[in-house]
């Protein structure tokens, strides 16, 4: 899971930080189906 995320997440550095956040999010909502969200999450993006 943590290799597929990686890549995702490599993938993503490519395009505008807006966008990254809406396909994250896409993303997170695509895996989670509709089971309920018991953990929270947080993602931060840094630019260098």
């Amino acid at each position: 899971m943590v290799k597929r995320y990686r890549t995702f997440l490599k993938e993503l550095s490519k395009l505008p930080i807006e966008e990254q956040g809406v396909k994250i999010q896409e993303e997170f909502h695509s895996w989670k189906g509709n089971h309920d969200q018991v953990d929270d999450i947080c993602v931060i993006g840094l630019r260098v």
